[in-house]
């Protein structure tokens, strides 16, 4: 069996390159199974929990109203999330929440909301419905739209959904067609390329925009469109991992019980910033929960666009 740390304990678990740490922000009881992130300009966080998925192993119970949208703080700027405010509870499986000007946007299936805090007081007042058709209640929780990334477009992107959004300036969205792309998850790099992927197909890319697929006349599928960058690939996770997706499979777990190659891929970020070190430009990080590990995936760009990730 695989063994259940604490948070410190865990710390002391992870495997690290040389140069970096790690160190905790939050963990229970101020936050609880958290799905997704977004941040406002003053650094809080607001966090989707997403508390009824999977209840049991048949799923049963899974529709009971125990999600929320919380906002965590570091009050004392220590590095360490200190204040927990529900913003938003009674939520059935949310998934999505990006912080606007305009209010948080917030995805629960079938609706998205854009929510707004009016007295300052970090708990939602007022609640618009933007979409209705924001995935489908009864859906897999897994294959159900996901993901607000903000393009240099100026369109909201998303994963396994079929619109994206963009905000007028008298405050409302307009909404375009586009396919259904992804799994869990969505990021962008610094030319604007979306990058999606799904459990054994660890990185995918769209060197042309997505809804060019939906105009009249499209009939076949669009060359460089949710274009693979590269095939499934080992993995080394630093702990035994029996209870994996897939994991009936053979060859999906190695002899010691660790994860042999992606089975649960989602979330890739593509990195953008410029505090870490040269050497992690064209990085793109790819979770792989069930493995408890994040994977490094170098693009490699050639003539001007990527072709492979390394």
């Amino acid at each position: 069996m695989a063994p259940v740390y604490t948070p410190k304990q865990a710390l002391a678990t992870f495997k690290l390159p040389p140069g970096y740490s790690i160190e905790l922000v939050a963990a229970e009881p101020l936050v609880h199974d958290p799905v997704a992130i977004d941040f406002d300009a003053d650094g809080r966080m607001y966090v989707v929990e997403m508390s009824g998925y999977m209840p049991s192993v048949s799923g049963e119970g899974e529709h009971v109203p125990n999600g929320k949208i919380v906002v965590l703080e570091d009050t004392d700027d220590d590095g360490r999330i200190d204040r927990r405010t529900v913003f938003l509870d009674s939520l059935v499986l949310p998934r999505t929440v990006a912080v606007l000007e305009q209010g948080i946007l917030v995805g629960a299936p079938p609706f998205l909301w854009l929510l707004r805090d009016t007295t300052g007081d970090f708990r939602a007042d007022t609640r618009v419905i933007v979409r209705d058709d924001y995935g489908a209640t009864d859906a897999n929780p897994e294959h159900n739209a996901n993901g607000a990334r903000w393009g240099l477009d100026n369109w909201l992107h998303a994963a396994n959904d079929t619109r994206e959004l963009r905000l007028r300036a008298d405050g409302t969205f307009e909404s375009r067609h586009t396919p259904s792309l992804g799994q869990w998850g969505i990021s962008s790099d610094e030319y604007g390329r979306l990058y999606r992927n799904s459990n054994e197909d660890p990185l995918r890319t769209d060197l042309i925009p997505a809804h060019y697929a939906t105009r009249d006349g499209v009939t076949a599928p669009l060359r460089g469109l949710y274009s693979a960058l590269t095939k499934n690939v080992a993995v080394f996770p630093s702990r035994r991992t029996p209870a994996v997706n897939r994991g009936y499979r053979e060859k999906t777990l190695r002899a010691d019980s660790t994860l042999a190659h992606y089975t649960s891929a989602g979330s890739p970020t593509a990195y953008v910033g410029d505090r870490y070190p040269a050497a992690m430009r064209r990085s793109v990080f790819v979770t792989e929960s069930a493995g408890n590990l994040v994977g490094q995936f170098i693009v490699e760009n050639a003539n001007g666009a990527p072709s492979s990730a390394r």
